[in-house]
């Protein structure tokens, strides 16, 4: 069991750690962490975590009960390790064994909980005045991972259209593009030969993974390729040799 002495903090303040608050108390100008908030949020066992910290020597030792005043306005015992002694909780919890929705929260308690609230501590002399700046650093922390993701959203983006403006520049232009398709279209239902097998016969001859990759010079070279499969095919079907689909020019 943890010393009976029940202990009353300096301070006592909440730290916004991603979506959870952390109930966080000075004793002595000595950080405290509450563990039944974090076990809770990590959907754990309390029972079976309050039963290792008790059977650990050094966890158990240094197992506070502290006055904490909640949400509710009531103040309530809360068992609390120093600061200094949380990884040795954390790192204790076996993530391939929680459920598998909470798995990533876990790993991230662990790699960033305690780093995070170690380094605002480490970086001030343990003062009353800890707390509300360590609040203000956590606000400002958020801040600055939320414009962050907005920025690599907008890179995201940026990357995609200059990928669009590329494909058009090295390959076929969108106009050369819809006119191959619509001659792929026609050559499909005169012959009767799937579209993707006409595509590979293209790229094969084109010596390119994808018809858009084709430069767009040689959009004359494709043009007659094209043409001279539909009067190929034409001609095997039996069928009266016509104006090429997109030749220009007054029609004969």
């Amino acid at each position: 069991m943890p010393d009976e002495k029940v202990l009353i903090p300096n301070e006592v303040g909440e730290v916004l750690f991603y979506e959870d608050t952390l109930p966080v108390a000075l004793v002595d100008n000595i950080p405290y962490v509450a563990l039944r908030p974090i076990n809770d949020f990590l959907g754990l066992d309390w029972s079976a975590q309050y039963r290792r910290v008790q059977r650990d020597e050094v966890l158990g030792d240094e197992i506070k009960l502290i006055i904490i005043q909640a949400a509710d306005g009531k103040q309530y015992e809360t068992l609390s390790l120093p600061l200094e002694y949380l990884p040795g909780w954390l790192f204790g919890i076996n993530a391939s064994r929680v459920k598998p929705e909470l798995k990533e929260k876990v790993i991230r308690y662990q790699r960033e909980c305690f780093r995070i609230l170690w380094q605002a501590f480490q970086s001030r002399a343990a003062t009353p005045n800890v707390i509300p700046q360590l609040i203000a650093d956590q606000a400002e922390t958020k801040a600055r991972v939320d414009t962050i993701e907005q920025d690599v959203k907008t890179i995201d983006q940026s990357v995609k259209e200059i990928q669009v403006i590329l494909s058009e520049i090295r390959g076929l232009s969108n106009e050369h593009r819809a006119t191959a398709k619509e001659m792929v279209d026609q050559l499909h239902k005169i012959s009767g030969t799937q579209h993707r097998y006409i595509w590979a016969d293209l790229n094969k001859s084109f010596h390119v993974a994808s018809y858009t990759d084709i430069p767009d010079e040689k959009w004359s070279e494709v043009q007659k390729w094209l043409q001279k499969q539909l009067d190929n095919t034409r001609k095997s079907k039996g069928i009266e040799q016509q104006r090429g689909l997109f030749d220009q020019g007054e029609q004969p």
